[in-house]
């Protein structure tokens, strides 16, 4: 009787855990940085309910988010990067590169066209976050889904002014990545702050502009 309730607790705590990872897997990847790039496009969007707004809102979407997204793709198909997570801080730099490079020419093409000035200053904070977690990578890996998810988050309370679902989306994020082992407490941490300081200060910025 001992041996099979042994068996039995053994048993749960594994069909637990697989529970566990597997809600964390669908978490980070529906949490991933460029959904919620395209979501946080997308919510501007509909808050500004303009034609013009969705436009402009599919040209930073092809710009920032698919063209990196393309180019991870062909990096994962040559063998130069492992997977989508890129977990290897080695192996993020390139990715990184071409990601910051994709979010200035579409601040750039989006202020120059005259888009909705919310849509640009979405393109900008989005810019200097990636380039500031691309010089954090050079030395120390950071985690970036916990950084777009406290930027997504302050985007959204302050356009929506939702006072708890932008705090539950990146207490979430954290959870799963640590969950999956892809970062540390520390690494989510710093990553939640980097991310929530950049976007409200540009929203700061903006108000006194």
């Amino acid at each position: 009787m001992i041996t099979i309730a042994k068996h039995s607790t053994r048993h749960l705590a594994l069909t637990l855990s697989a529970w566990d990872e597997r809600v964390a897997h669908a978490i980070s990847q529906t949490a991933s940085p460029p959904v919620l790039g395209i979501a946080a496009s997308l919510l501007v969007a509909y808050h500004l309910s303009t034609r013009e707004a969705y436009v402009w809102s599919g040209v930073y979407i092809g710009l920032a988010v698919l063209v990196p997204l393309v180019f991870l793709l062909w990096l994962i198909q040559c063998g130069r990067v492992s997977d989508l997570d890129i977990q290897l801080r080695e192996e993020r730099v390139l990715p990184f590169i071409l990601a910051v490079i994709g979010a200035a020419v579409a601040w750039s093409v989006l202020k120059l066209g005259s888009a909705p000035l919310l849509l640009v200053l979405l393109a900008g904070m989005t810019c200097a976050l990636l380039a500031l977690l691309l010089g954090i990578t050079l030395r120390w890996k950071i985690s970036v889904h916990c950084s777009m998810a406290a930027g997504f988050a302050v985007l959204v309370w302050t356009i929506f002014d939702q006072n708890l679902t932008p705090a539950g989306i990146v207490s979430l994020v954290a959870w799963a990545r640590i969950r999956l082992n892809r970062h540390t407490l520390n690494q989510s941490v710093t990553g939640i702050l980097l991310g929530a300081a950049i976007f409200l200060l540009g929203f700061a910025l903006s108000r006194k502009g």
